[in-house]
């Protein structure tokens, strides 16, 4: 089985995955700004604080099954095995359903047992907040289905649009009550954004997935799988603790106003990456169909032309971003500002990982996921202790630079090991 894919079906995939991208996440950071001027800085701080830690549980969750459901998703449709396909996915919902539960109890009964030492406020959103990590871990399975079988523009509808828009939704009827915004209020209607966007995305699955799928007998493969999730858990979990570290360890040696501060600028940043997550939404399946049926050449190809594509939007967007970030940060208020350093340093990182292309991905895709993980762990690692001897001295500005370090870190190390293992160069220069 051979596959082409031109220049022009490149570019195209990755402007429809790129609108896509910017229009959901230009309308969430709409919504991050008008919350944070509704909620003012110590909610909004407690507010996103509280989101970092369930981010890291639903990681936990998901145990790596949604990036394993991706990778075999897409080798067993490109082999036709119609039964493992439908294997894995009952199989990956059902071990996530039972994790999700799990982990949502244990997260209820710290804070039972932690109550006397939180603020009340945070006690309440935590409660609240573990009520989302069932519905995320699902949430992410089915953007992972169905990027496996390159549905490309319903992944991304499900990932980037829906649920900020059904928030955004939930928020604007709440303000025209006139209700008194509060962060216990504002994660509730983030719980109702989130269980009907569930309920959406099921749906999709379910219409999109092949009949020729839900007929064959599912067969099941767990000790493979399991191996597979491990490693990869290990790899999407180090990723995740690098991007919700700086803010929890902000929240925790500084104060959450901190934390919600720097997440703002966070959030900014994220706009330098759509270049490249644009071309990953669609990449990744095909990194894994192509290197199953052995086509380096056309491999190396795709890889050059996105690395093109990845290598001009990162670099004009860097350099708006830099010129108008204290207007931007104004915008959520005026102690938004004193952020602009951290900014600037978050910029440099995201550059880095931009320009050295899809190397996670790419090693996942490959069965190159353990190589990976162990140097995931070691950027982990690094962030942590950056974060911990940084932060005291230089707050978000020290957490900026962890980031940044250990982001370029682990982008270098992962290009070396796609050129020594693979023989490709994801970068401008393939």
């Amino acid at each position: 089985m051979s596959i082409n894919v031109s220049k022009f079906q490149l570019a195209q995939h990755a402007v429809f995955s790129l609108s896509i991208q910017v229009g959901g996440a230009g309308f969430a950071f709409l919504l991050y700004i008008i919350l944070a001027r509704l909620l003012g800085v110590q909610e909004y701080g407690n507010y996103v604080y509280v989101l970092a830690w369930v981010n890291i549980l639903v990681l936990v969750a998901k145990f790596g099954l949604d990036t394993t459901l991706l990778r075999y998703v897409a080798a067993y449709e490109g082999k036709q095995d119609w039964g493992s396909l439908h294997g894995i996915i009952v199989w990956s919902f059902r071990i996530v359903t039972l994790s999700s539960v799990l982990i949502s109890g244990l997260l209820i009964l710290f804070t039972g047992l932690l109550v006397s030492f939180i603020e009340k406020d945070l006690t309440d959103l935590f409660l609240v907040g573990s009520i989302l990590i069932l519905f995320l871990t699902l949430i992410d399975l089915v953007r992972s289905l169905l990027q496996g079988l390159q549905h490309v523009v319903l992944c991304q509808f499900v990932g980037s649009v829906l649920r900020p828009l059904t928030l955004g939704i939930i928020i604007l009827i709440l303000y025209a009550t006139e209700l008194s915004f509060s962060g216990f209020i504002t994660i509730l209607a983030n719980v109702s954004a989130t269980l009907l966007t569930l309920i959406l995305s099921v749906f999709l699955m379910s219409y999109y997935l092949p009949s020729v799928v839900k007929s064959a007998p599912a067969l099941i493969s767990s000790s493979e799988w399991l191996s597979t999730a491990f490693s990869l858990f290990l790899l999407s979990g180090t990723q995740v603790i690098m991007s919700q570290t700086d803010t929890v360890m902000l929240g925790i040696i500084q104060n959450t106003n901190e934390a919600g501060i720097y997440t703002s600028v966070s959030n900014i940043t994220n706009f330098i990456g759509f270049g490249l997550s644009a071309f990953n939404t669609f990449l990744a399946p095909m990194i894994s169909k192509l290197h199953v049926l052995n086509q380096k050449q056309k491999l190396q190809n795709m890889l050059t032309v996105a690395a093109w594509g990845i290598f001009v939007f990162t670099i004009i967007a860097s350099l708006i971003l830099i010129s108008i970030g204290k207007t931007i940060l104004s915008i959520f208020g005026k102690e938004f500002v004193t952020g602009y350093s951290s900014l600037v340093i978050l910029i440099l990182g995201q550059v880095i990982n931009a320009l050295a292309g899809p190397v996670g991905f790419i090693m996942t895709m490959t069965g190159n996921q353990t190589i990976a993980a162990k140097i995931f762990i070691l950027s982990a690692v690094l962030n942590m202790i950056l974060n911990t001897v940084l932060i005291p001295f230089l707050g978000m500005f020290g957490a900026a630079i962890a980031t940044s370090t250990s982001a370029i870190f682990w982008n270098i190390m992962l290009w070396w090991l796609v050129r020594k293992h693979l023989g490709i160069n994801p970068t401008i220069f393939g």
